[in-house]
């Protein structure tokens, strides 16, 4: 346990602020599945920690794949009645702990991330981020009713080009405004 507590301590500052993101977005994320009326058992949510703590350590390994398939995989048994609003909240819980994990792994532990690739990456999820409400909201429209034919494969299209329109207008190694 020492060796772990002298390993985070040896981390910057930035880097222990993106590696606690890490860390707990995943947990958000299935915790977020309680109002909604399915809170996870608590040796999922025990895994998720023990994970997420993994990926904290290691952000550029696979277990990140794992953890964060573990938060989306919980929020798949969710019944989608209603579809509540803290699914928004495990959305952005994921892409922050996704972002984080790539900026952390840009940059050896103990040192400064730099605040350009920061920025960058924010804005970059922030922009993905944008497509989760717009496409709650539709959910929540349709209802019942279900989708027309072809609803979805647009709006992943949709979102395919929003991705591909935030990469270009920030791309990697820009400078920053």
């Amino acid at each position: 346990m020492t060796d772990v507590l002298g390993a985070v301590r040896s981390w910057s500052a930035s880097q222990r602020g993106l590696r606690a993101v890490v860390a707990l977005g995943p947990v958000v994320a299935v915790l977020a599945a309680g109002p909604a009326g399915e809170p996870a058992p608590w040796w999922w949510v025990a895994a998720v920690v023990m994970l997420a703590g993994r990926h904290a350590v290691l952000p550029d390994s696979g277990v990140g794949v794992l953890v964060l398939l573990l938060a989306v995989g919980w929020w798949v048994r969710v019944p989608d009645d209603g579809l509540p609003a803290s699914a928004l909240a495990a959305a952005a819980a994921v892409l922050a702990a996704h972002v984080a994990a790539l900026v952390a792994a840009s940059a050896p532990p103990d040192a400064r991330v730099d605040v350009g690739v920061l920025r960058s990456w924010v804005l970059r999820g922030v922009a993905v981020l944008a497509a989760a409400p717009v496409l709650w909201l539709l959910a929540r429209a349709l209802g019942e009713q279900g989708a027309p034919a072809g609803l979805w494969p647009a709006g992943l299209l949709a979102v395919l080009l929003a991705v591909a329109a935030a990469a270009s207008a920030f791309p990697p190694g820009a400078a920053p405004d």
